[in-house]
């Protein structure tokens, strides 16, 4: 027998911030359909673990590793940019993994005519 035919929400009581959801539902589809009744999900224990990274870097990056954003309710304002935050339990990233490498460095033998620089 396959749920996955069964998805969606069945009700959602606001007040008491619970959700009852079809068997077959993703978790991936729960954080808009509660997000649409102000509802959210905290993190689910989502882990980035990354190692011996290059990136690079052409002094203008953007390019930020473990960024943390404080998450704010529907329709109260927007999210915050709080910083980066490397050995944490949900991103376990050593600054030592991390090398930007300076413009003179950069390899482009991957891109076909030029590389964009962000």
């Amino acid at each position: 027998m396959s749920t996955g035919q069964l998805r969606g929400l069945v009700s959602v009581d606001a007040t008491a911030r619970r959700a009852t959801v079809r068997a077959g539902t993703q978790l991936k589809e729960l954080g808009e359909l509660l997000y649409s009744h102000d509802l959210t999900l905290p993190n689910f224990g989502d882990v980035a673990t990354i190692r011996n990274l290059t990136l690079n870097n052409s002094g203008t990056s953007k390019t930020k590793i473990c960024q943390v954003y404080k998450g704010v309710v529907k329709g109260q304002g927007s999210t915050t940019a709080l910083g980066v935050e490397f050995n944490t339990p949900n991103c376990q990233v050593s600054q030592s993994d991390v090398t930007l490498l300076p413009p003179s460095q950069m390899n482009t033998s991957a891109c076909s005519g030029s590389c964009p620089i962000p």
